[in-house]
């Protein structure tokens, strides 16, 4: 008998030592995992920001219970670039999602793809249109639905099962702003005569430079805000309560973030998209890990790179991450990028290293000086006089010279280099050369990662097979890319 143990002992030993394979630590059971991001949620809206008695008591208390509570960087300033970012673990110019509107192509694999391939149902409930199923968002869900409310987000949530990916996104400022009066108590000052409602086209007029906000309209626009933010923390509230009525909260994965923020005029614009300022990229990010998953995160309070939520969600679920995917929480890794495509002549990178950014601001074309009314007008407002010209002429003309020209490099003329430190409140203009240089070569080393040969974003398309179908109807959009 002792003989046949000491046979069988070769192959019982890899049984034994399999839970401890992972730096001693047993490994942690495949977690059903819940996604919840945010349209426009900046990282100073969490907890209490000045003037306020705190906006957020769902996400405060979740964060008590944390692995991680910090903040990360968007890939983009742009709601479909950087949330194709976080569903692929991909740099903007990785996985082709330039501007919203554009496709992401099916031979990019997706956080949905990667869990089910690892037997999970994935479930999806997402709000603002430029995350359509049309436009690939879809892909590798079992069900892709609207989340026109919470009903079936929480049904979803009361019945998770073991293998249950669930996303939810929730446009917290696409529709506009509402002064929500049930969350006004949480505001130390209100400021008078807050309009009714504020749609998303009357801040148009803002996201021109030369059309700054005054001190009253910053007020009151932010106050609108905050109650958006109070709102939407209300809706996660929701959520988690659904999921506390599953029975499974405590072995769920839940991570909390944001697509990116929203600006108020801190870099003389409005709305997302305008520009890589510290406002518009810097999201909260919350991770509860599931009980008895014990494993070492990232440590705050220095910011990630979002793209990490990708490989940090696959590791869990027990999988590889796709080998071009930025690191999961789980590694230690610095410096995030963030990338801004086709805006008035211009692309923008930036590189954020702990409290350090650099921005890149590189010319495709001349910059058009009808440009905002363009935009202006498309948003249906009235312009101070006529354009000289179609506003569909303006971006087409923009949109060429985009799709012909190396985006990093630019048509030539000197890049602009802008290094600002980030401090309390907001950020300072940062006087260091050597500093400067440093990070403008590991910028062009980063971004290099995704394109050594570096064509413009028609021939990079072309070279990995995508094409791309032109939208006549899409006013500045790039067009949408289609598998060849």
């Amino acid at each position: 008998m002792r003989r046949s143990l000491v046979a069988l002992l070769p192959l019982l030993l890899p049984l034994v030592l399999a839970p401890l394979a992972c730096g001693g630590r047993p490994r942690p059971a495949v977690p059903p995992i819940l996604l919840v991001t945010f349209e426009g949620l900046r990282a100073d809206a969490v907890g209490r920001p000045p003037g306020t008695r705190g906006l957020t008591p769902h996400l405060d208390a979740l964060g008590q219970e944390a692995s991680y509570v910090g903040s990360a960087i968007a890939a983009s300033s742009a709601t479909a670039p950087a949330m194709a970012s976080l569903l692929t673990g991909l740099q903007p110019w990785g996985h082709q999602v330039l501007r919203n509107g554009d496709r992401l192509p099916e031979a990019v694999e997706t956080l949905a793809e990667a869990l089910r391939a690892r037997g999970y149902r994935t479930l999806a409930f997402r709000s603002n249109d430029a995350l359509r199923g049309e436009t690939g968002f879809a892909q590798g869900f079992d069900r892709f639905a609207s989340l026109d409310d919470n009903d079936a987000a929480r049904a979803a949530l009361s019945g998770l099962g073991e293998r249950d990916f669930v996303w939810v996104h929730i446009d917290l400022v696409g529709a506009g702003y509402r002064p929500w009066s049930r969350f006004l108590d949480r505001l130390e000052n209100v400021p008078p005569d807050l309009p009714p409602r504020l749609a998303r086209s009357q801040l148009e007029h803002y996201y021109d430079p030369a059309q700054p906000m005054s001190a009253a309209e910053r007020r009151a626009l932010w106050a609108m805000y905050c109650l958006s933010v109070a709102r939407a923390d209300d809706q996660l509230g929701t959520l988690l309560d659904a999921l506390r009525r599953s029975g499974r909260y405590d072995q769920t994965l839940i991570a909390v973030t944001a697509d990116v923020g929203e600006e108020f005029g801190e870099n003389g614009q409005s709305q997302s998209g305008g520009n890589l300022g510290r406002p518009l990229i810097e999201v909260p990010l919350w991770l509860k890990l599931p009980a008895g998953d014990r494993r070492p995160v990232e440590p705050g309070p220095r910011p990630v790179a979002a793209p990490r939520l990708y490989a940090t969600l696959v590791e869990a679920a027990g999988a590889h991450a796709v080998p071009a995917a930025a690191p999961s929480l789980f590694h230690r890794a610095r410096g995030a990028l963030a990338e801004l495509y086709a805006r008035n002549g211009v692309n923008q990178f930036a590189l954020v290293d702990g409290d350090v950014e650099l921005v890149r601001t590189v010319e495709f074309a001349p910059p058009e000086p009808e440009y905002y009314a363009a935009r202006r007008a498309r948003a249906g407002l009235r312009l101070d006089r006529p354009l000289s010209e179609p506003a569909a002429r303006i971006f087409a003309r923009l949109s060429a010279a985009f799709l012909a020209t190396p985006p990093f490099r630019g048509r030539g003329t000197p890049p602009r280099l802008e290094l600002w430190r980030w401090v309390p409140g907001g950020v300072e203009p940062l006087e260091d050369p050597a500093r400067r240089q440093a990070l403008a070569a590991a910028l062009e080393q980063r971004w290099r990662e995704f394109s050594e040969e570096e064509g413009g974003p028609a021939e990079e398309r072309q070279a990995r097979g995508w094409y791309i179908v032109d939208s006549p109807s899409a006013m500045g959009t790039l067009g949408s890319i289609a598998q060849r």
